[in-house]
């Protein structure tokens, strides 16, 4: 018999405890199923029992194991499933890896965060 722990489920009758896969997670014990990460969070781990949830300029579908940069002038805040707030006309979206995300006005190779 399967002693199911935090981190795995076990199916009706199985003798084996299974460790949640990529995009999905189990966060109770006992569970007869693991739970597919839902839009805006990220499960990029096996055998998981907390997700991640994707910061601001970018987002994430169910069962994501890692969030997507906004581009095209599109943003969003942290737990999204989608970019779809555009910038203000008049300024542009910077989204870096290092930086911060915000949409810009460039004005005489000046750089001003609204």
């Amino acid at each position: 018999m399967c002693v199911v722990r935090l981190l795995q489920y076990s199916e009706k009758g199985a003798t084996v405890c299974i460790n949640c896969t990529l995009g999905f997670y189990a966060p109770d014990e006992g569970e007869i199923a693991c739970t597919v990460c839902p839009a805006g969070y990220i499960a990029n781990g096996v055998g998981l029992s907390t997700i991640e949830i994707c910061p601001s300029g970018k987002y994430s579908g169910h069962g994501s194991t890692e969030c997507t940069n906004c581009y095209g002038g599109y943003f969003s805040s942290a737990g999204s499933a989608t970019c779809s707030d555009a910038c203000q006309a008049g300024l542009l979206f910077m989204n870096q890896e290092d930086m911060m995300s915000a949409c810009i006005s460039l004005m005489n190779n000046y750089v001003f965060i609204r």
